[in-house]
């Protein structure tokens, strides 16, 4: 009985010789391109000038290099046409060497294409016109302040602070201001700019007025204690302003209360409503005029049919 044998060959011989032939040699052509086209580079590349120009155009420059190295100089006349003022010197030195020493003060570059050099002008690197601010936040004690609202002033570009405190925002300008606030706190404004580092910025408590005290027609009362409105005009405010009355006075600086004059005539009584004109006014009780206290004394706005006075009128 006969045992049929295993071809333990490797796989590449099974293949046609003529197959095998035909894939050796596309392998070697491709290499031998690749050794051509990069002698042909290193050729251009390792070629030696000596030369020795003073005050001279780029382009002749361009014309005297071509003549010892037999490169050809492709360029766009308008970006070479300035430069009238070149001198170089050089002793059986590189041609690259030669041209990064010239091109590289005048924003100018070149590349290597068989035995053509391209020379180009560079990009101007693109004018900033962002910047990112970035920085902390914290409390008078140092502790970092999650939620403080940031904005910058004019605009409604803004961001909020992080649980540490941090905030990093890209704003599209180079300068202007940050406005930090955050409820209980004094808003607080920041000037930046382009080169502005990390902020730190230290929020103050903003001091409360509950504390005030509050003088009241009988007595006085703390303003965090008061449970009505309270509108409030100072000495200051109308010293200087000229009025018949103290009812006159009042128009217009006090929410909600409105004076009107009945007549032009001197001491003539006004018509004062608060909060609308039925708002004081009850049948019986009220004829809708607010109750005067001076110095702790009440008294009522009142015209004398005899003398025609006005008792209000009558205070300086």
């Amino acid at each position: 009985m006969k045992k049929e044998q295993t071809d333990t060959s490797p796989r590449w011989k099974k293949f046609p010789q003529s197959f095998l032939r035909k894939m050796k040699l596309t392998v070697l052509c491709s290499l031998l391109l690749v050794f051509q086209v990069g002698a042909v580079q290193l050729t251009s590349a390792q070629k030696r000038v000596s030369l020795d120009l003073q005050n001279v155009t780029l382009e002749d420059f361009f014309t005297e290099l071509r003549r010892q190295t037999g490169n050809v100089y492709v360029f766009n006349m308008d970006d070479i046409r300035s430069f009238r003022d070149v001198s170089v010197k050089s002793d059986n030195e590189l041609e690259t060497d030669v041209l990064d020493r010239v091109l590289s003060g005048l924003n100018l570059g070149y590349k290597i294409v068989e035995d053509y050099i391209v020379v180009f002008k560079k990009q101007a690197p693109e004018e900033k016109k962002s910047v990112t601010v970035r920085g902390y936040v914290y409390d008078e004690k140092k502790q970092p302040m999650p939620g403080v609202t940031i904005q910058v002033v004019g605009t409604s570009v803004g961001t909020a602070t992080t649980s540490k405190g941090w905030f990093s925002i890209d704003l599209p300008l180079l300068k202007g201001k940050l406005r930090f606030s955050f409820v209980g706190y004094e808003s607080q404004e920041v000037e930046f700019t382009e080169r502005t580092d990390t902020l730190k910025v230290y929020m103050k408590e903003e001091v409360s007025d509950l504390d005030e005290v509050v003088v009241r027609a009988y007595g006085s009362q703390k303003k965090r204690e008061t449970i009505s409105a309270i509108s409030s005009v100072t000495a200051d405010e109308i010293k200087e302003v000229p009025a018949a009355s103290i009812a006159t006075l009042l128009q217009g600086r006090l929410a909600g209360v409105n004076v009107i004059q009945q007549s032009g005539a001197p001491g003539s009584a006004s018509v004062i409503a608060v909060r609308g004109f039925n708002s004081l006014l009850v049948d019986g009780a009220s004829d809708g005029q607010p109750l005067w206290v001076v110095d702790g004394v009440p008294m009522h706005l009142f015209v004398s049919p005899v003398t025609g006075t006005n008792t209000l009128a009558d205070i300086d």
